[in-house]
């Protein structure tokens, strides 16, 4: 893995199947990323506020900024409507072309 935008969004994809976290550890040894990089990866997505470190054990977790993000996406675009009163999402076949 090389650059840095790759990195974080590798740990940040890799995080979505570790709701109750995940240490450094195993985030680092299953990306086959440096401990030290990782390290310092995760510090900059805290930092951004994408991912949180558990008190009890020190795993990194997400917090809800990128579910957020994608609920605002989803409003602002039009991708949600309500057709006869009921709330539904338009087929991924017409919103992503």
């Amino acid at each position: 893995m090389s650059g840095a935008t790759e990195k974080s969004l590798a740990i940040l994809e890799y995080l979505v199947a570790y709701p109750d976290g995940a240490s450094l550890g195993r985030i680092a040894t299953e990306l086959n990323q440096l401990r030290s990089g990782c390290h310092r990866t995760l510090h900059e997505l805290i930092r951004m506020g994408y991912v949180r470190q558990l008190p009890e054990r020190g795993d990194y977790a997400l917090t809800t900024k990128l579910a957020s993000m994608g609920l605002s996406f989803l409003s602002k675009s039009g991708a949600w409507r309500r057709p006869q009163g009921n709330w539904s999402v338009w087929p991924l076949s017409t919103a992503s072309g």
